[in-house]
């Protein structure tokens, strides 16, 4: 035996070795009675389960094709503090959760005292009583409260820094003018301070209230606010939570990016509708055709024939979500006071700006009431509420390198941009040469260009007597010839062509490229119509000479064919160039084109780089020094903590910062976030998380990790071998492994054939959209599968994937809950106000959001550790499935053993949630925790980019091995002997004895999909066969094992603390007696204290409209179950 296989047979037979059904490596014996510590016989995989899977993996020739055994895992964990990991992670909730929770129950139950009729034009915080509203406001260092709403205001063209501040409590409201601004509003002083005055120039104090506990913060679009308040640049961090209305709406009413055009469209009907409404019938005539009272109809029926949908969601801002939620509407108009850039236009304007920011503190306390329980109702989870509180936390310490890189990057730029300008003026100047003998006629590029010569008598000797196309360069700014690649005689000077095809400009149709007749066979689609009629719409009188014997194509954009080419010399089309397909005569052309595409970057990301505030972290904030011994600053990001429907976070640079790619400027950006001295920034990037968590809800289906395809192909797929999804899907298609995920997981998201079908012609875009179609037809019937007619609907069956996707659409189809925290969908998505519409949006929706719980839950768990283990450090930032901490130097090793602890707990909630209490040992853990100085996607990434040149050094990797052996060589446990006493409290006197109920829907879910598998995997071999009578029997024979026994799934959750072979659960008090089956709707789990406690049943949407499961709907899936005997449609 050879010393691999020798290893291989030494790992098998460990004694801790475990595998499932399958023969996928499990976790150890002694992880596995950690994490699930009862057992409950009904979800063990039963024989016939097994046997499905079994062919299933067959048929795609994955049986036998597991991973070679390691070594198990043993890894020292702290006790549950529950006693299932639902429990634990209800608890961890709890405990972190409650202190902010009441103090928003609270508020959002408050009024506020009446507003001041009058402000203090002192500087710093002022106080207004609330009993006695006419005495003189009182000075205080900060509002000494622990709930406040809180709004900032700033002369923004002047500086990001605030002139003033108003705050408000239930017993106060309070006034805070910067030092800078105060001189301006003092008759005395004003004129001598105007000339000083350059913006506010000073953070707010908000200290901290001195009973000692927590503090709320609400405001809309809180980061802003955040971002101007001194503590928070604190690196030891403050007691504040920041509460965003604008998050709580997007989980409440939000709008995914396939409605805001309806939306938009929407409202503007209404108005119009407001509009016409109130013109006075009788003044106006009606007209032959019904005039007035027509146009008021026909509005009508437009609206009449608008989804529901529209009426419970608004847009993010404030003046759309108090419509919503407060049926008012609020003026925005005093904002345009704080454009001014005149200090004492500025300070005339003071009663009004204050009044403006009150009135929106006030409106937003009122927000803030209307949303909350709505909020609570949508995501009841406690791990949900501490998990958004923390994403709000955001903290990226830097140095004086930030300013030296935007010098840098700049400077590159500047040159490149100039290079670019000469190159294109040279080929101007050549191209003026062509007027001799009019030879620009015979030219196929030049001959479009307008050239109608100017007067030689010209104020402006530089284009006298030249041709329009050039004088049309002149820029009177500049004062000078200014030619870039975005103007539009440039593809005509680089002579460019598509596949050896001219290029030409149409008004109708974009970039075009003109093919002879005898040549339109080589390429895909239609051409383009350009009329002969000169008075139609899409006439051109440049081209009528081709038309005889020529036809025009679009350029193929990345939308579409339908769509217009906007400039062929955007980046988007490097990779033509680089595919031979976009070329050019002049070898210029392409290092041009090269030299934009290094600046790309720079020119859409300067703006937002340059405007981040950059806190220097000194008094009197907490000063610290930088990695490199350079003075440290701060950036706090500008973070929405659910700024999307799916709930994910947002920010408008850091979430979607490049990584550092050789050839583009700026794309180091994410480097110049570096530790402080003593620190270092530790995380771990979540692996395929959003494609893990799709095979897990497959798999659920049969209740065994790795037994569908999908599941399979995930947990055991590898990358080397090509056997993995990336790779298979790219064979198929003929794209790299790279393009092939971009496409996998679009297909995740329910994206369709047409849109799969786009996503292949980018990649390949010589291939014929009929080729094209066909072979994503071709993979999608072997992924997705095809439908099968039911009574009760129809579901996907005979693909890779049936499975998951039956399971998605079942959850995004009848009710859209995310399986783990029970999150449900926005108002705006549920069925009852879309029906079917909508569906790609439902679809992803379920895939991101459950990514949102991961990270949740992740926080919340980091957040227990990190205590527990006394880790000194911070949440940093989390960028979708990256999570990165600052965390002290002489700590590394204990971040990185709570971060592999955390994604255990939280990746066996997920499988457990789906009823399958076991985890694969290869998923368990992250692969490896990245240690680091600066914030970047790898730690060996130099970060070598034309405006860094210089490579960075590398960080490091500890992997669980890692971990492992520095557990080894500590004297005693870092997790200690005592449980926190607030956990402890938490845990005796709430929740020692509840259970959180599998979520309704992966039960129903399962109704759906039961009988998928069977059919999928053997009842035909193609979808043009019907069935065979040996193949309708051994599906039929099938049908046992895959009709799922209740029991398995029990809605009430109880466990059972023993393996007796008799155990039953016990039906919950509102099931149907024959099958145990929850057929009501009934009230939440009792998992938060009282007063975090709701009713489930009380579904809240602006209608009123309520529900999760209505007992028809869960008697009718089970009525109307198929039989495999019916044979497979053709």
């Amino acid at each position: 035996m050879t010393h691999p296989e020798a290893l291989r047979a030494q790992a098998a037979s460990a004694p801790e070795f475990r595998q499932n059904e399958v023969g996928i490596q499990m976790l150890s014996r002694s992880l596995y009675s950690q994490l699930f510590p009862t057992l409950n016989p009904s979800r063990h995989a039963k024989p016939d389960h097994v046997d499905v899977a079994d062919k299933l993996l067959t048929r795609y020739d994955l049986k036998g094709k597991q991973e070679e055994p390691v070594e198990p895992i043993n890894l020292p964990l702290p006790p549950l503090v529950g006693d299932t990991i639902e429990e634990h992670f209800a608890v961890l909730g709890a405990e972190q959760a409650q202190e902010p929770f009441r103090l928003c129950e609270e508020f959002s139950a408050s009024n506020l005292p009446l507003r001041p009729q009058k402000w203090s034009r002192r500087a710093g915080w002022s106080k207004y009583s609330a009993d006695n509203p006419d005495a003189d406001p009182v000075p205080v260092p900060f509002p000494d409260e622990d709930a406040l709403a809180f709004d900032v205001e700033t002369a923004y063209k002047l500086s990001p820094l605030p002139i003033l501040a108003v705050a408000a409590s239930p017993r106060a409201w309070y006034s805070w003018i910067s030092p800078d601004f105060a001189p301006l509003l003092d008759e005395k002083l004003a004129e001598p301070a105007a000339t000083q005055f350059r913006g506010g120039a000073t953070l707010i104090p908000l200290g901290s209230p001195s009973a000692g506990g927590g503090r709320i913060v609400v405001g809309h679009n809180v980061s802003y606010d955040r971002a101007r308040v001194l503590e928070e640049y604190n690196l030891s961090g403050t007691k504040n939570d920041w509460i965003d209305t604008m998050s709580l709406h997007f989980a409440v009413s939000g709008l995914s990016n396939q409605q805001r055009p309806d939306w938009i469209a929407q409202r503007k009907q209404q108005e119009k509708m407001q509009e016409l409404e109130a013109l006075d019938y009788n003044s106006v005539p009606t007209g032959g055709d019904g005039g007035l009272h027509d146009a008021v109809w026909k509005q009508e029926r437009r609206l009449d024939n608008q989804a529901l949908w529209a009426d419970v969601s608004a847009m993010a801002n404030l003046r759309d979500v108090v419509n919503l939620h407060l049926k008012r509407t609020i003026s925005k108009e005093a904002r345009g006071l704080l454009a001014s850039t005149e200090p004492l236009e500025l300070a005339a304007n003071f009663d009004s700006i204050i009044d403006y920011c009150a009135g929106d503190v006030s409106v937003t306390k009122d927000l803030f009431s209307a949303l909350f329980p709505k909020f609570v109702r949508k995501c009841p989870h406690p791990v949900t509420f501490a998990g958004m509180l923390k994403m709000g936390k955001g903290f990226l310490p830097t140095n004086g390198g930030w300013s030296e890189f935007i010098k840098s990057a700049d400077g590159v730029f500047s040159e490149n941009t100039k290079d670019i300008e000469d190159s294109l003026l040279q080929l101007a100047r050549a191209a003026l040469e062509m007027a001799d003998g009019e030879k620009w006629r015979d030219d196929p590029w030049l001959c479009f260009l307008n050239w109608e010569p100017g007067a030689y008598r010209s104020k402006n000797p530089e284009v006298a007597g030249r041709p329009k196309w050039f004088r049309d360069l002149w820029s009177s700014p500049h004062k000078r010839i200014k030619l870039s690649l975005s103007s539009r005689v440039a593809p005509y000077l680089l002579k460019l062509q598509w596949r050896d095809c001219p290029v030409y400009y149409s008004k109708s149709y974009g970039w075009l490229f003109r093919v002879p007749e005898e040549r339109q066979a080589e390429f895909r689609g239609e051409p383009v119509t350009l009329a002969t009629d000169p008075t139609a719409a899409n006439f051109d009188a440049q081209v009528q000479t081709f038309l005889e014997n020529h036809v025009f194509f679009r350029i193929p954009h990345k939308d579409g064919d339908d769509v217009n080419c906007g400039n062929p010399l955007s980046k988007s089309y490097l990779k033509s160039f680089d595919a031979g397909h976009l070329t050019s005569s002049f070898p210029l052309a392409i290092e041009i084109l090269r030299k934009s595409s290094m600046c790309a970057y720079w020119t859409s990301a300067r703006e937002r780089v340059t405007s981040q505030l950059v806190v220097p972290a000194q008094s009197p904030i907490e000063p610290f020094i930088s990695f490199d011994g350079t003075p440290g600053s701060v950036i706090l990001p500008s973070t929405v903590a659910m700024g999307t429907v799916t709930r994910r976070a947002v920010e408008p640079l850091w979430m979607t910062a490049a990584n550092a790619k050789k050839g583009i400027i700026g794309t180091e950006l994410k480097s110049k976030i570096v530790a402080p001295r003593g620190y270092a920034i530790v995380g771990a990037d979540v692996d395929s998380e959003e494609l893990w968590i799709c095979s897990l809800l497959g798999d659920s289906a049969l209740g065994i990790h790795g037994a569908t395809p999908l599941g399979f192909m995930t947990l055991q797929g590898s990358k080397e071998k090509k056997t993995d999804l990336h790779s298979t899907t790219g064979a198929i298609l003929g794209i790299s492994r790279d393009a092939a995920k971009v496409f996998n997981y679009s297909r995740l998201y329910g994206a369709g054939q047409a849109h799969s079908v786009q996503l292949l012609l980018k990649s390949r875009p010589t291939l014929d959209r009929a080729e094209a179609v066909e072979v994503v037809s071709e993979l999608l019937r072997r992924t997705r599968g095809y439908r099968s007619r039911r009574n009760a609907g129809t579901i996907w069956v005979g693909g890779s994937e049936s499975h998951m996707f039956n399971m998605l659409e079942a959850i995004a189809d009848k009710q859209p809950v995310t399986p783990v925290l029970s999150c449900t969908i926005p108002d705006a998505l549920l069925p009852e106000f879309v029906g079917k519409k909508f569906a790609t949006s439902r679809v992803n929706w379920v895939v991101q959001s459950s990514g949102v719980d991961y990270l949740h839950l992740l926080l919340v768990s980091m957040d227990y550790l990190m205590r527990r283990m006394g880790i000194h450090g911070r949440f940093a930032l989390s960028i979708h499935d990256e999570i990165r901490f600052l965390v002290s130097e002489d700590q590394v090793e204990l971040a990185a053993y709570a971060l592999q602890i955390s994604n255990l707990w939280t990746r066996a909630l997920f499988a457990t949630r789906l009823a399958i209490d076991d985890l694969p040992q290869n998923v368990a853990f992250f692969s490896s925790v990245d240690v680091d100085f600066c914030l970047r996607k790898e730690v060996d990434m130099e970060c070598v980019t034309p405006s860094n040149p210089t490579p960075l050094a590398k960080g490091r990797r500890l992997k669980i091995e890692d971990v492992i052996a520095y557990l080894k060589t500590l004297p005693a446990s870092p997790l200690g002997t005592e449980e926190l006493p607030s956990v402890a409290t938490i845990r005796g006197s709430t929740l020692a004895a509840t259970r959180l109920p599998l979520n309704e829907i992966v039960e129903v879910a399962r109704e759906d999909v039961k009988l998928a598998a069977a059919q999928a995997g053997f009842a035909t071999k193609s979808r043009k066969q019907s069935a065979t009578a040996d193949a309708v029997t051994e599906a039929s024979a099938e049908s046992n094992a895959t009709s799922y026994d209740t029991e398995r799934l029990p809605s009430g959750g109880h466990r059972g603390k023993n393996t007796v072979d008799e155990y039953r659960p016990p039906p919950p008090a509102n099931a149907d007696s024959s099958t145990g089956r929850k057929v009501a709707q009934g009230t939440s789990p009792k998992l938060l204290p009282p007063h975090m406690q709701h009713d489930k049943s009380k579904r809240d949407v602006s209608s009123n409209r309520s529900g999760t499961f209505q007992a028809a709907t869960v008697a009718k899936k089970l009525d109307t179950a198929p039989s495999l005997a019916e044979p497979i449609p053709n």
